[in-house]
């Protein structure tokens, strides 16, 4: 095993028996100015309840991480109004979701988990008391009498709803365990030396639910189990071989030598998931299990259970409800791509490859709904503020908080913040500065200058006198121009410059560029054309940054000052209000002018155009269809518009080869000479053999004289 913190630095390795399951880091990477999201394999969330087959790379994910703010963060000595304004929501990026009775249970990858009821909010689960600073959950299951997670120390903690905070399950310390899950009022725990342990809680004693161990199962000879789950009435144990162990109380015996990958419970037994992407179905009173065949022959990825139901969501992400004895039903809309699904009664949860929750709900006539995503995100809120010890009164406007601050001597100022973030309260310190009176001579007199830096362009502007303290500088009217890059604003270090804000000293702005080079493959081919060659405009590798964001009152459209100068939107379109052209909302920005991506219209070899334009998928670039033309090295002028709108701009920058084509050798009398050239058939290929066997034979017959 392979764990990748796409930091920079060198990932870290671990050793894992084939069939096993592995453990992640016992602390979580970090990554200043960046939030650890969790592990992912191939881009998506990551399970560590997937045994381990074959070498395997695990990746970090990050989102940068944001931070309560002061603005502005200094003022006059006579007093100010400051706003302080929230971070980012943290939103969870799950990797497993559990479910038992009329609870879910959801695991995220970076070590926490969410409880909530099929129409409540999800709540994060607190950490026990005392853990120790890094401590997180690695695996989590739900039962019907309390809920259960495997701590980053291998140890197992339980809580109910009388009883919030997870506390240590009453086991040998010393056992480590490295796989949980729970059915009814049972849980099984596999430890590090594959034995399954199995608790149960007392039936007649209501006022203590924690489950105490009844009972150790090891499995016959050298076979060491990996997972179990169990049912009513049998115990499956699936051991590092991939083979399934039935067992029931003075027995053991193993029901199919398939290599299973998953296992969850029914009511009345056990559904089974093995590394070829079949499903099985082991009844309690069966001795051999029985497929369960998805329609158009799909390959299952996951599976999971609740009472008699079963949810198999496919390797497309395709979801199917399932109960023994009925064939499988669709149980998604199929407008997206699930990793995981589970049902409590007519409520589907399910989780999508970027790792958030979605719920919808299953009609009278086994038709699902359309799907809602769920919002495990708490706001921040601020409780209380003080600059130096005197308490500021906070008022909410939106979702930030306003303060005036008092009158203060110049210098350096503390303000304490105090409120609740992730469900945690918190304290922090942010600096506030009070500024120097300013005399009204020095203010007639003050300037800074602003120089520019095109960073290899074309001549850079003049450099700007701007007054303090309200002066601002001007954005020039030309931007600079630079032989193969397009311009992408004025920058400070690889902050893009908001030209809005009063200058309060000498700034140097610099230009940030992204190549603008326009490719053609192959740039060779035959002076008789027909054939095919594919022209790729260029790529964006810095892409606009915004210096500016503003959104409707109603929060349903957002518009932003790219670093380039243009207005960008994105959100609700209705009655064209993006300003784009169209009516359909966007999720991502785009040029209330035009959108910024090339779309080819026409190209032309020399002066002749070419024929059969046809978009490549999934990208910007086109195949053509070159005309004939003589030998030689020509100029294609690509005709694009950008965002397939507005007026048609011309690139010349890309050059093509023609080479001579090639003729067979005379057979008898004059001889024939056939040219070859690709997409030319019929009657055309001959005429065109014919005139080139003239042509040639005119150039011989002149050598000659």
């Amino acid at each position: 095993m392979r764990f990748d913190p796409a930091d920079g630095s060198k990932p870290t390795q671990a050793t894992v028996r084939t069939g096993t399951l592995a453990a992640p880091p016992q602390k979580n990477p970090q990554r200043e100015g960046s939030r650890f999201d969790g592990w992912t394999r191939d881009g998506l969330p990551f399970d560590f309840q997937t045994p381990i087959l074959q070498d395997t790379t695990l990746t970090a994910r990050w989102t940068k991480a944001t931070d309560w703010t002061l603005s502005p963060n200094h003022g006059p000595s006579s007093g100010t109004q400051l706003t302080v304004s929230p971070p980012d929501k943290k939103k969870p990026y799950y990797t497993s979701i559990h479910t038992a009775d009329s609870q879910f249970v959801g695991l995220t990858g970076d070590g926490n988990i969410y409880i909530w009821t099929q129409d409540g909010i999800p709540k994060q689960v607190p950490l026990p008391a005392q853990a120790p600073e890094g401590f997180h959950y690695l695996q989590a299951a739900a039962g019907s009498q309390w809920q259960t997670a495997l701590g980053s120390d291998q140890h197992i903690y339980t809580w109910t709803s009388q009883q919030p905070t997870p506390t240590i399950l009453d086991t040998d310390q010393n056992i480590r365990f490295t796989s949980i899950s729970t059915s009814s009022n049972r849980l099984l725990a596999v430890d590090q030396q594959g034995r399954v342990h199995n608790f149960q809680a007392s039936q007649a004693d209501s006022q203590n639910m924690k489950p105490t161990e009844q009972s150790t199962i090891s499995l016959p000879g050298q076979a060491q189990a990996t997972l179990a789950v169990a049912s009513a009435s049998r115990t499956l144990i699936v051991d590092a071989d991939g083979q399934a162990w039935a067992w029931k109380p003075g027995q053991a015996e193993n029901t199919k030598p398939s290599p299973i990958m998953q296992a969850a419970a029914l009511n009345q037994g056990l559904l089974l998931l093995d590394a070829d992407g079949h499903t099985w179905y082991l009844a309690d009173n069966a001795t051999s299990a029985k497929a369960v065949n998805l329609p158009e022959s799909a390959k299952a990825s996951r599976i999971s259970a609740s009472n008699d139901q079963a949810i198999i969501t496919d390797k497309d992400g395709r979801l199917w409800f399932w109960k023994s004895g009925e064939a499988p039903m669709r149980a998604d809309s199929g407008n997206q791509h699930y990793l995981q699904a589970v049902r409590i009664g007519s409520r589907i949860a399910a989780l999508d490859r970027q790792g958030s929750l979605y719920q919808w709900s299953i009609d009278a006539q086994g038709l699902p709904g359309k799907p809602a995503k769920i919002d495990s995100t708490t706001a921040p809120t601020l409780e209380s503020a003080s600059l130096d010890g005197q308490d500021l009164t906070l008022t909410k406007t939106g979702d930030a908080w306003q303060a005036d601050v008092p009158a203060l001597d110049p210098g350096p100022a503390v303000i304490t913040i105090t409120g609740m973030q992730d469900d945690k309260p918190f304290t922090k310190s942010l600096n506030y500065t009070v500024d120097q009176p300013l005399l009204r001579d020095a203010q007639q007199d003050s300037t800074h200058t602003i120089t520019f830096d095109t960073a290899g362009g074309s001549q850079a502007p003049q450099p700007q006198q701007v007054g303090y303290p309200y002066g601002r500088v001007k954005r020039p009217s030309s931007d600079p121009t630079r032989n193969g890059y397009q311009f992408y604003g004025w920058f400070i270090d690889n902050v893009a410059y908001d030209f809005s804000k009063p200058v309060t000293k000498d700034l140097r702005l610099t230009a940030h560029w992204s190549s603008n080079k326009w490719t053609i493959s192959p740039d060779t081919g035959s002076q008789i054309g027909g054939e095919r060659t594919t022209i790729t405009p260029p790529t964006n590798t810095n892409g606009i940054k915004f210096n500016q964001i503003s959104s409707s009152n109603t929060g349903s459209f957002s518009l932003a000052v790219g670093s380039d100068g243009y207005v960008y939107a994105w959100g609700n379109n209705g009655n064209g209000r993006l300003g784009d052209g169209t009516t359909n909302g966007k999720l991502v920005p785009v040029s209330v002018m035009f959108n910024p991506q090339p779309v080819i219209a026409a190209a032309k070899f020399d002066t002749s155009p070419g024929t059969h334009l046809t978009p490549v998928s999934n990208s910007n670039s086109a195949t053509v269809l070159t005309p004939a033309h003589l030998p030689g090295t020509v100029t294609v002028s690509v005709d694009y518009t950008m965002g397939g709108a507005g007026n048609t701009l011309t690139d010349t920058s890309l050059r093509y080869t023609y080479t001579p084509a090639g003729v067979l050798p005379q057979a008898g009398g004059e001889g024939i000479l056939l040219a070859l050239a690709t997409g030319m058939t019929g009657m055309g290929g001959v005429l065109a053999s014919r005139r080139h066997r003239q042509e040639t034979q005119q150039l011989l017959y002149t050598s000659l004289e």
